[in-house]
């Protein structure tokens, strides 16, 4: 028998790659690429994402999707789902279509973690334990975190049956973070706890452009897209229908606001048309509310108590209009229940109920500054808010006569709020308008508001165009 001698140097290096070829094999990483910014890891197939979730080395890499995935292979809980994601995952345009997992595609999103531009088609998920679901992801947490450009089409999202339980159409509790772009089809449900069409549960959380237009279904605190907020809520809508028991809206059940908070729980440039159903505190808009801006709602709503066409219990309205049908027993209001203040505001949709019931509060305790209500659509006149006829509602001189602002006029505050169409109608709010109708820009005294040929401001009238 020979012995070959091998130099110590040489037994170490083979020794070295060795290991080296066993770890990356046990890390499983199939994938080209070097999982940085500038070269992300490329995903190709079902078994790339698969990889991703064996090993938790690379929760922290940057990842982009190559191509459409199908996972109905994996059933039951063979998935391996991404937890503590710190990187970034680009969908790239593409979908993951099929997953069906009692868990989130990812458990968590935290630190800098980003997912952007990726799609999910007809998920099911389906909670076997208290926390948070949701079909892209069961949390975001830390205000470095963002969901941007994600979407949710078709397919069922179900929370744990418990009070402390969060279920979203696509993330179900967001803690500090942002979500932007993304929309929602799905049906979400839940036996208890937050649930909403898009986000179960956010707080302190920031909201932008996003929308849904799926079901919402559970016990308490439902929204259409968000079923518990405290957190900053613009340029959302939900079509979605709402139906549960306490605190119902059809964009928010509960929005809340800690004491002393500037932005928490406000809801801004917002509006709802899907059917509310529930029984205390239910609202077209928002069931309990506070700091609602330049919103609406259409939706029709029923209920038994503080049952409101924009709101049911609770908050600060402003600028703000209901136009939908409200049925309740008691505390019936055709903008608001019961309890909160409104300011320039105004309701006119049916409203029908048995006791404290008015075309725009429901019940006494209410503060009303220059806000109206259609007595020929309405309900009955309980002295909160004016009473108006229909065609004094569709006259505009009804509301700069209260000091409210249209748009091109100035004046009476530095925004602009509200508008009438083209073709006439009820008032709605300036970003209702289509591009047409809005007044052309002021003139300045020269200029074309380029870069290289910016407007010219000489005096007073030029600044104050500015601001127009």
């Amino acid at each position: 028998m020979r012995f070959i001698r091998v130099s110590s140097m040489k037994m170490a290096w083979m020794v070295f790659s060795v290991v080296c070829t066993l770890s990356v094999s046990a890390f499983g990483q199939p994938w080209d690429g070097s999982g940085v910014e500038g070269d992300p890891y490329q995903i190709w197939t079902a078994a790339d994402m698969q990889a991703i979730g064996g090993n938790s080395a690379y929760w922290d890499a940057h990842f982009k999707l190559m191509a459409d995935i199908d996972l109905s292979a994996y059933t039951g809980t063979s998935f391996n789902n991404i937890g503590n994601f710190s990187g970034v995952f680009d969908g790239n345009g593409h979908t993951i279509s099929n997953f069906t997992d009692n868990n989130s595609l990812f458990g968590s999103v935290h630190s800098q973690g980003t997912i952007q531009d990726l799609g999910l088609i007809a998920p099911n998920v389906i909670a076997t334990a208290g926390g948070s679901t949701g079909s892209l992801a069961g949390s975001i947490n830390e205000r470095g975190a963002t969901i941007s450009g994600c979407y949710v089409e078709g397919g069922s999202i179900t929370g744990y049956p418990a009070w402390y339980s969060n279920a979203g159409g696509l993330v179900g509790y967001n803690l500090r973070a942002t979500i932007t772009n993304c929309y929602s089809t799905a049906i979400v449900s839940c036996g208890d706890g937050q649930v909403g069409g898009l986000v179960g549960e956010s707080y302190k959380g920031t909201i932008i452009g996003c929308h849904s237009t799926g079901q919402v279904q559970g016990q308490r605190f439902l929204g259409g897209l968000v079923g518990r907020n405290d957190g900053p809520i613009t340029n959302c809508y939900s079509t979605a229908s709402v139906s549960g028991n306490e605190d119902v809206g059809g964009l928010v059940g509960l929005n809340t606001a800690l004491s002393g908070a500037l932005i928490k729980g406000t809801i801004s440039n917002c509006y709802s048309t899907g059917q509310v159903q529930g029984g205390s505190k239910v609202g077209g808009l928002v069931g309990s509310g506070n700091r609602i801006y330049n919103s609406y709602s259409v939706s029709s709503v029923s209920g038994t108590t503080n049952v409101g066409g924009l709101v049911g219990s609770g908050g600060t309205i402003i600028n703000s209009y209901s136009a939908g049908s409200v049925l309740g027993t008691t505390n019936v209001g055709g903008l608001l229940g019961n309890g909160g203040t409104i300011t320039n505001s105004y309701s006119v949709g049916s409203v029908s109920g048995t006791t404290g019931v008015g075309g725009l509060v429901g019940i006494g305790g209410s503060d009303v500054y220059d806000s109206f209500w259609d007595i020929d659509v309405g309900g009955p006149d309980n002295g909160l808010g004016t009473p108006k006829t229909t065609l004094e509602m569709k006259t505009q001189s009804t509301f700069t006569n209260a000091g409210w602002d249209f748009v091109g006029e100035y004046g009476n505050g530095p925004n602009d709020d509200w508008a009438q169409g083209s073709g006439g109608g009820y008032m709605v709010l300036w970003w209702q308008l289509a591009e047409h109708e809005l007044p052309a820009l002021p003139a300045f005294s020269g200029g074309a508001g380029s870069q290289s040929n910016p407007y010219l401001i000489s005096n007073a009238t030029d600044l104050n165009h500015i601001g127009n």
